[in-house]
């Protein structure tokens, strides 16, 4: 039935109207994801709302006339911007693809009752940032209160989900569906003399990307292996935090701190292994984008990883946290030889990825 129903859809010359929910277009996962979605729904009458322009980079891909920049610098400024642009647009759906902007659309069901069919997108499990005081649990039961005003959720992960489902949240319709491996290439696995000595890892530099402790270990392991590297790609509130700890431990030479790039590839190329130590994930967009590159990826058991390395040829996930099992693991991927690890990702092609994100959508149409 969905399945006819996306056919009908995109033949009919009465375009499906979809306006697409993401606070911003930086250079991020969840950015780089709705920015190819909107790509991908060429065929309808498509715009994305975003909350300003800050540090945009995926807005090339995107045609500016379908750019509505509410122009605030906080989620609880776009309430009423965000919903006069509704009402104007009188869009079928709304998609929304973050948190924040999970929020605001929730609050404004939830007092206007839009006609529009609201799906929402959860990249990340409930309990990462939650403490357990007062505040936390007041901000859980409104969550609760505002998620059942949306028609249908996506799980990036079954991580993610239990998250949810193990704090109580109750859903109309959810699903689970990974995130899309996007690259700039269709495939851009390669051969190359494996040195066994560069790590890479890109990430958000903040706390819960536990990078001192991938620091800490990396430097242990290179006492007995002089000639390795470690480049860390990315930036955030923890970058002079990293740098000054580079500098401290005199590792200048070894540690390189790199500045994010659309161009991750290039610094994937110049790397044997991808590492990481994240406390929690709920899914992990680098690690597909390492393996579609041919490197093994290293990783403590973050949660949303074992959607992705299922098989022990992608690499190796380290459950206990300390630094000898995190050595250890990278020992096992040494004596391993590597298959082509790119026709193994088919599952998480990006084209198959947005037409199940459309077939959902659709499904969970008013």
């Amino acid at each position: 039935m969905v399945d006819y129903l996306f056919f009908i859809m995109a033949k009919s010359s009465k375009k499906l109207k979809i306006i697409l929910l993401n606070p911003y277009l930086g250079l991020g996962g969840t950015e780089k994801i709705i920015s190819y979605f909107f790509k991908f729904l060429k065929n309808f009458d498509t715009k994305i709302v975003i909350f300003n322009k800050k540090n945009s980079f995926f807005d090339i891909l995107i045609n500016k006339k379908k750019i509505i920049d509410l122009n605030v610098n906080r989620a609880r400024y776009s309430l009423w911007k965000l919903w006069i642009n509704l009402k104007k647009e009188k869009p079928q759906i709304i998609f929304s693809n973050q948190r924040e902007m999970n929020i605001v659309i929730c609050i404004l069901n939830f007092f206007f009752n839009f006609k529009s069919t609201v799906v929402i997108r959860e990249a990340a499990p409930i309990d990462i940032y939650l403490k357990n005081n007062f505040s936390s649990k007041i901000y859980l039961t409104i969550l609760k209160i505002l998620y059942k005003k949306s028609d249908g959720i996506i799980f990036n992960s079954e991580y993610t989900k239990k998250s949810f489902l193990d704090k109580g949240f109750v859903f109309k319709k959810h699903n689970i569906i990974y995130n899309p491996l996007i690259n700039n290439s269709i495939k851009i696995n390669f051969k190359k003399e494996l040195k066994k000595k560069t790590f890479i890892t890109c990430s958000r530099l903040d706390s819960q990307k536990n990078l001192f402790e991938l620091i800490k270990i990396f430097q242990k392991y290179s006492i007995r292996n002089k000639n390795c590297k470690l480049m860390i790609v990315g930036d955030g509130n923890l970058y002079n935090n990293i740098k000054l700890e580079i500098k401290k431990i005199k590792y200048s030479k070894k540690i390189l701190l790199l500045e994010k790039t659309h161009e991750i590839e290039k610094y994937f190329k110049l790397a044997d292994y991808y590492i990481s130590c994240s406390k929690s994930e709920g899914f992990g967009n680098t690690y597909l984008e390492a393996l579609a590159c041919n490197l093994p990826v290293i990783s403590f058991n973050n949660g949303g990883i074992k959607s992705i390395i299922k098989k022990s040829f992608h690499g190796q996930i380290v459950n206990n946290k300390n630094y000898f099992n995190f050595i250890s693991g990278i020992s096992m991927v040494n004596k391993r030889k590597f298959h082509i690890l790119y026709p193994s990702l088919k599952r998480f092609d990006k084209d198959f990825i947005f037409t199940k994100y459309l077939e959902f959508i659709i499904s969970c149409k008013k």
